[in-house]
């Protein structure tokens, strides 16, 4: 059988098994109580089905209920005889029914304030996770960019080594071209002064 149909007989034999219990119980205090209170046990019936089972449940047991009540304890007993309700009968008859729709549409009220409860928790958990899920992403790529920005900088600091070490060497390249430069050239200026000095009537221009 499946676990839908299994759910809906437990649910509608809760409701049943409820009125038969308070059918029992009303049996046992008739000698006490005798024509009167003749629905006042099924009340909690009622509310164990609107509980328990659901709206529609409570409905069968409400109308299980005036059945059993007509039957066993109203009198004629035994019989249902409707064409002889008194005024005060009618009158009972109507707040049953009233007390058992009020029973039924409150326990209704409150299953689905409870469903849309539940709703907002599961939607509030789900709204956690998915915060507390964007919370480590965002802590992940937070060290992420720091472990990128520290690789960075020591590549920086590598090549700003490296250049440094290049501007060295070409430095002392430049030094020693320099260096090796100037004995040649204080050579040519010697002989270029002795060439204007002595030679500079027999050159032109």
């Amino acid at each position: 059988m499946p676990t839908r149909d299994k759910h809906w007989l437990l649910k509608y034999g809760v409701s049943m098994a409820s009125v038969i219990v308070a059918t029992g119980i009303r049996a046992a205090a008739d000698p006490i109580l005798g024509d009167h209170h003749a629905y006042t046990f099924y009340f909690a019936a009622i509310a164990l089905s609107a509980w328990y089972s659901g709206f529609w449940a409570c409905i069968m047991a409400t109308v299980l209920s005036y059945l059993l009540a007509d039957w066993f304890f109203i009198p004629p007993r035994h019989a249902f005889d409707f064409h002889d309700f008194t005024p005060d009968d009618f009158l009972s008859l109507g707040g049953f029914f009233m007390s058992a729709l009020a029973i039924a549409f409150t326990m209704r009220a409150v299953e689905n304030a409870r469903r849309r409860a539940e709703a907002q928790r599961a939607e509030l958990a789900r709204e956690i996770i998915e915060r507390e899920r964007i919370q480590h992403q965002l802590v992940s790529m937070q060290q992420a960019l720091r472990d990128h920005a520290t690789t960075l900088e020591q590549r920086v600091d590598e090549r700003t080594a490296v250049l440094r070490e290049t501007i060295q060497s070409l430095e002392s390249v430049c030094y020693h071209i320099a260096h090796d430069l100037r004995a040649p050239l204080r050579a040519m200026q010697g002989f270029t002064s002795i060439l204007v000095n002595d030679y500079a009537s027999n050159l032109d221009s």
